[in-house]
């Protein structure tokens, strides 16, 4: 089939390309896309975005913990979290992979009524592969508001049977207040998923700056609210004229019924609604336009989702479009990867059920923390390599060039999480005690945690792209064992957040998602191994995708120079002699950092030049790295 494709589009002229060339370029302006179709360069043009929002949100998670209680933070970001998660993650995940990795196995169907014939007359002889047709993308994608709402009534359920969720709540008042804050949240993951046709649409059409907008300004509109909700809460509810000295205080004037009743959780919940609110009008104000026309033409003549890579041949005629409004083939791949993602569900989130199971709210903030703040940085520099990584591994070609693109993605990716690892851990004291005060420091497990957290990330950057490889390249076969065994690791996981809890705490916990994280690299190991065999990859080694053996040891070096500086100048830390001599120590620690940086750096550019100025190359010039 790629040689037929091969051979069709180099029978076009010279002229009739440049028309179509042309052309796609009109269309495309008409659109509003950009002229960069490759996915690895699209996912990095709005990179600057992604960070001043990822700052964005750190800056109002670092506020609203300020605001708040240990015990009170540790409900928001463990109880609070699970639901919002458990609704989005069940409800979408698995629609979301099957929508964008359709392209490989959809076969155009002919209407029925005899137009068999037809339809295989004109299928697609371009180099594109064939498209799912735009109306069969948003009515599948849009099965994930229903499936939300299910997902939703069962976990609210669960969470009233459990207690209601209020970390501890005794009196009927509080309790109310916590189930309608868990009620809130579901309502709020409802709103997103109302987005995710459109979303599905933005990643077809490689409009990631869009979707990095609507992040934006929902987190905004999320950490605002929150913060002046919270202000209410701890105010009062006040708002009228300040005490002066020449006069005394007024009386309080009466509040609103919403104020009165007016909790931590309910803040940060009415928070999370309108992040959801935001999402879903941002989405809405770029493409729902554009849907709207591309269901009335898809109902005409059956318009499909081109993705932008495949627009400069001159797009071929569509076949009759079938009247099944979902795709078989593509709702196969929606259960299969449904499936997979209530598996790593349990898996990336079976900790946080845990404490919230058995841990006091207290231990639920300290793990909270240290898991938002490593999330952050992960979701900053690992999730759009992984989303444009697994976009790129999706469109059919040989695997010979897939290989090595993973080669060079999974090389980079792994020296970013080996210098977490490295300087992580011996830096976790120092910044929590500057960003969140001595008492998060001294009188909670959060650096301990955030330091364990910081070593974690090696592995959540070496199998993010691993598994993007597998879910994209692996067939049916693969993707039922790779089933099997992450239901296998869910059980495997959760015996050892219980025992890890139970042990060490939060540490133990990350300690155990650790545990479960290497089983899961050596499952998308498997499944490269077999995509990447000797037929197809004869050049390919498992250990190119590790840096080289001096730039480990220079990191290794310079992970035990900040520990050691670590121990001697910030020894003693939470003593009360200690607490005013942190600024000067910390000083001093951070330029002993900095020296082993600059070491260490000196090492990687030297091995891991080539690699890094590939990935550069790739990013900035646009072009396709499947086709190198």
């Amino acid at each position: 089939m790629q040689a037929s494709w091969s051979r069709a589009s180099s029978g076009l002229s010279v002229r009739e390309r440049l028309l179509g060339e042309r052309e796609g370029g009109r269309r495309r302006a008409r659109a509003g896309e950009t002229k960069n179709n490759d996915p690895l360069s699209s996912a990095h043009s709005p990179s600057a975005a992604q960070i001043a929002t990822r700052a964005i949100t750190f800056l109002l998670n670092l506020a609203t913990a300020r605001r708040l209680s240990v015990a009170a933070y540790g409900v928001a970001a463990v109880q609070f979290h699970l639901v919002n998660t458990a609704v989005l993650v069940l409800a979408r995940e698995g629609v979301r992979r099957g929508c964008l990795t359709a392209g490989q196995h959809y076969q155009p169907r002919a209407v029925e009524g005899g137009e068999g014939r037809g339809a295989a007359a004109a299928a697609p002889s371009s180099s594109s592969p064939p498209a799912l047709p735009t109306r069969q993308v948003l009515a599948t994608a849009g099965l994930a508001l229903p499936a939300g709402a299910a997902v939703a009534a069962a976990v609210l359920w669960v969470a009233g049977r459990w207690g209601g969720g209020g970390g501890g709540a005794d009196d009927e008042a509080a309790a109310a207040a916590a189930a309608a804050a868990l009620r809130l949240q579901a309502g709020a993951a409802l709103l997103e998923l109302a987005a995710e046709p459109l979303y599905v649409l933005a990643s077809l059409r490689l409009r990631f700056g869009v979707r990095v907008g609507a992040e934006a300004a929902a987190t905004l509109a999320r950490g605002g609210l929150s913060l002046w909700l919270l202000g209410q809460v701890r105010a009062g509810g006040g708002g009228g004229p300040r005490a002066r000295w020449w006069r005394p205080p007024p009386p309080p004037p009466p509040r609103a019924h919403f104020l009165a009743a007016l909790t931590p959780g309910l803040a940060l919940s009415w928070g999370q609604v309108a992040y959801g609110a935001v999402i879903l009008g941002a989405h809405l104000a770029a493409f729902a336009p554009d849907a709207v026309a591309a269901l009335t033409e898809g109902r005409r003549g059956g318009a499909a989702v081109q993705p932008a890579t495949t627009r400069r041949a001159r797009a071929p005629r569509p076949p009759p479009p079938s009247r099944l409004l979902l795709d078989p083939t593509t709702l196969a791949l929606c259960r299969g990867f449904s499936v997979q993602a209530a598996e790593k569900l349990a898996l990336g989130e079976g900790s946080r059920a845990v404490l919230a199971a058995s841990a006091p709210a207290a231990a639920q903030g300290a793990y909270g923390l240290a898991a938002n703040v490593g999330s952050l940085a992960v979701r900053t520099l690992f999730a759009p390599v992984e989303e444009a990584a697994f976009l790129a591994f999706a469109r059919p070609g040989p695997p010979g060039p897939a290989g090595r693109l993973l080669a060079t993605l999974a090389r980079s990716t792994a020296l970013v999480g080996g210098l977490g690892a490295a300087f992580g851990p011996p830096f976790a004291w120092a910044a929590v005690r500057a960003v969140y005060g001595r008492g998060w420091a001294c009188g909670t497990a959060a650096p301990a945690a955030l330091g364990a957290y910081a070593a974690y990330t090696a592995l959540l950057a070496l199998n993010g792209v691993l598994e993007a490889f597998a879910h994209a390249r692996g067939g049916p076969s693969e993707l039922a064992a790779g089933n099997a065994a992450l239901l296998g690791l869910a059980a495997l996981g959760a015996g050892a957040g219980v025992a890890g809890a139970r042990s060490a705490g939060a540490v133990g916990l990350v300690a155990a998602d650790a545990l479960t994280m290497a089983l899961r690299i050596a499952w998308a190991l498997g499944v490269v191994r077999r995509v990447l065999g000797p037929r197809h990859a004869p050049r390919f080694r498992p250990g190119s995708l590790l840096p080289a053996a001096q730039s480990l040891a220079a990191l290794a070096v310079a992970g035990a120079v900040c520990c050691a500086s670590d121990a001697l100048l910030l020894g003693g830390r939470c003593s009360p002699a200690a607490a005013s001599g942190f600024w000067p120590r910390a000083a001093a620690h951070a330029g002993v950092g900095m020296c082993a940086l600059v070491g260490a750096g000196s090492v990687l550019v030297r091995h891991e030049g080539a690699a890094l100025r590939e990935v550069r190359a790739s990013l900035r010039s646009g072009k396709d790295g499947m086709e190198k």
